[in-house]
Order: C-alpha cells, then structure tokens, then sequence
C-alpha cells in the first residue's frame, strides 16, 4: 500500500511539473516594451510656432523635419542613425557627423504618446 501511495505521489508530482513547464512558454511577450519605430509629431507648436516629426524604421535609421507653423518657407531636415536600450534613446545625427556623441534623451511611451526628457520634456503623437 505504501508503494502504491509513493507511486501515486510521484505520477501527480511529475503531472504537475509537466503543467508547469507548459504554462511558462512566451507569456513575457506581453511585457516587451512598446515600439519607438514610426512617425511622431510633437503634441503643439512651441511658443515660436515650430512643430516637429521623428521618423524611426525599424533599421534603426530617422529622420527629422521641423517647420515653423507661422511662416512655411521656415523649415529644417535632418537624418541620423539610432540606438534604443531601455528608455535612453540616442541619435547620431548627420548634421553633426563631426561630433562623435550623440543626441541622448530618455523616453516613455504610453499608448500613442511619447514623453522625451530633453527641453523639460517633449510630448510627441504618433501618426
């Protein structure tokens, strides 16, 4: 009887490890942080009437454009490469190919808006 009981014991033991195993497959895909990859546009004007858009790809090259919403024939482009690891963001911009720094900011994405900390925080919309 006792035989039967250690038996029994051991076949419930290795059913609950098996239903284990099986319930821990890719469940932290959930909790991937959101994509930067797309175009953002800043929430509103800044107080001299330019806006501004980010376009990341998913090969890790952006651009950006700024245009002043008061005088169209004002506006200014630029291109770069950049890296995500976390919440820093940084941008190795063209237009400063001489510097071998680059443009670092920290990020937070919360549905489709985007918090970056340069400036005292920017609030961008993605597109």
């Amino acid at each position: 009887m006792k035989k039967t009981f250690r038996f029994f014991g051991m076949v419930v033991c290795a059913v609950l490890m098996a239903v284990s195993f099986a319930a821990c497959s890719d469940d932290n895909d959930d909790d991937k942080a959101p994509s930067i990859v797309g175009i953002w546009q800043t929430e509103k004007a800044n107080s001299d009437g330019y806006m501004s858009e980010l376009t990341f790809k998913a090969d890790e090259t952006c651009s950006w454009r700024e245009w002043n919403t008061l005088n169209s024939n004002e506006a200014d482009t630029d291109t770069g490469v950049y890296k995500v690891n976390g919440n820093k963001l940084s941008i190795w911009w063209e237009s400063e190919s001489d510097e071998e720094d680059p443009f670092v900011c920290t990020f937070s994405i919360n549905g489709n808006h985007m918090t970056t900390s340069e400036n005292g925080g920017t609030i961008w919309i993605k597109k």
